[in-house]
């Protein structure tokens, strides 16, 4: 699943891309993010990076913890659009 979406991505394919990454850095590869399956948050990025330091066998704690940020990305973004809206 690469290349630019004409749709927003089903949570399926999302989880699916997020997974096939997990799985990459887990590994020890670094093949970057793909910011149209909207897993591109600080969170998410951090805990993969954190992830491919430890790579190739991180603990499972770290695993836990990238998809713990991929399942609470929403939250996040709702909670970043409401700060910005509410500044004044």
């Amino acid at each position: 699943m690469n290349g630019m979406l004409a749709r927003q991505p089903t949570e399926a394919e999302a989880r699916e891309v997020f997974e096939d990454l997990l799985a990459s850095y887990a590994a020890g590869d670094n093949p970057g993010i793909i910011s149209c399956y909207g897993i591109d948050t600080e969170e998410i990025i951090a805990a993969l990076y954190r992830v491919g330091e430890a790579a190739p066998n991180p603990p499972v704690e770290l695993l836990d913890a990238a998809r713990a940020a991929f399942n609470n990305r929403h939250a996040v973004a709702s909670r970043r659009q409401h700060e910005i809206l509410h500044q004044a």
